[in-house]
């Protein structure tokens, strides 16, 4: 698309209508979809520090349960 070369009016509006529409579609999901929202890390976030406590209490298990 040629823009700035055309004088007619109506092609004008119409190219920059099309451009704020594509601007206003584009969201973080649309420009690399592998990108995890900020909701899924947090769920990552939590989920793996459950599973270090569980390691951790589990490998400490069989030291309480010596004594």
């Amino acid at each position: 698309m040629d823009l700035g070369t055309s004088t007619d009016n109506s092609d004008a509006s119409q190219s920059n209508s099309g451009n704020t529409e594509c601007l206003k579609t584009i969201s973080a999901e649309d420009v690399n979809p592998n990108v995890p929202s900020r909701k899924q890390l947090r769920r990552r976030i939590t989920v793996m520090m459950g599973l270090i406590t569980a390691a951790s209490i589990a490998s400490l298990l069989p030291y309480f349960l010596i004594q």
